[in-house]
């Protein structure tokens, strides 16, 4: 990982964490609209409080997998958490 930025010019460096940030920015939307649709698709009974509490990627992973659904998007969420404090 840093090998890579060391080894690079600064202007070149600069620019690929930029675009790589930019890149990646993606990736968190589309995981949140595909599961704001599913949840919506499968008609999850969410109240406007649990819906502002961030409930709607939960609801929709128990809908779609059962129970497991809960267990394993916490699973996600930790391992991109952990992820992100490795590579700093």
């Amino acid at each position: 990982y840093w090998q890579s930025a060391i080894a690079a010019t600064p202007h070149a460096a600069g620019r690929g964490f930029a675009l790589s940030g930019l890149v990646w920015f993606a990736v968190p939307f589309a995981f949140a609209t595909s599961l704001g649709l599913a949840a919506t698709a499968l008609g999850a009974q969410l109240s406007p409080a649990e819906a502002d509490a961030g409930l709607v990627p939960v609801a929709a992973a128990r809908l779609l997998l059962g129970d497991g659904g809960g267990l394993l998007l916490l699973v996600v969420v930790y391992m991109a958490i952990a992820s992100t404090a490795a590579s700093e």
